[in-house]
């Protein structure tokens, strides 16, 4: 009998590419703002961002990904394309992000460009997430995602999916690379990695396991 494969959902935004940075440092060029990247997620400093009202920063956001320059300086995180070249043939690999699905063409661009060959228009799916005024609102979560496509392992970096995922028994690693944001009280099962190198292993340790 074959061995099961593992199916694995990989956010995109922070854990795939290092998209966090290219908007901080985006605004502060084009808005003279001084964001940093511990105040990421904090909608309370709309006067930081050099919007009117925290409500905007979801749209300041999504305008800077769509910016010429934004394509230009877009990275894989280190470790990330290696990683999923080297298991692609292992596993089912998802890009699953809570971008809104306006973001859909500039995110299958992405893909393509730091992972060419890896990820296709039906392993991407949307959440429509977004954070405004504090509240998470958006037409599905990623566990209903994680569900739907029966996926064995999650990998995000925001807590806040990552316990979700946890609580709904999907087997989940918490991606955090210096992230402020990832910091704070967890699900006990999720397993914290900061690389691809120490996620790569864990998987490797899963894969052996089935």
């Amino acid at each position: 009998m074959a061995k099961q494969r593992l199916r694995i959902g990989f956010d995109v935004d922070d854990v795939l590419i290092n998209s966090v940075d290219v908007v901080i440092e985006l605004n502060n060029r084009l808005y003279g703002s001084s964001l940093a990247r511990h105040q990421w997620y904090d909608m309370t400093i709309a006067d930081v961002w050099k919007v009117p009202t925290p409500r905007d920063i979801a749209g300041r956001v999504d305008e800077l990904i769509r910016h010429p320059e934004y394509r230009q300086n877009i990275r894989a995180i280190a470790g990330a394309f290696e990683t999923i070249r080297d298991i692609k043939d292992h596993y089912d690999l998802f890009a699953i992000t809570g971008r809104p699905t306006e973001l859909r063409t500039e995110t299958i661009w992405v893909l393509n460009q730091c992972f060419p060959g890896l990820f296709t228009d039906e392993t991407l799916h949307m959440t429509n997430f977004k954070a405004v005024d504090g509240h998470v609102v958006g037409r599905r979560n990623k566990l209903d995602v994680a569900r739907e496509l029966g996926l064995t392992h999650f990998v995000d970096d925001l807590p806040a999916h990552a316990n979700l995922l946890a609580d709904g028994g999907v087997k989940t690693v918490l991606f955090n690379d210096d992230y402020a944001w990832g910091e704070g009280e967890h699900h006990p099962a999720i397993i914290r990695v900061s690389n691809w190198q120490e996620l790569k292993e864990y998987l490797d340790h899963e894969r052996q396991l089935i």
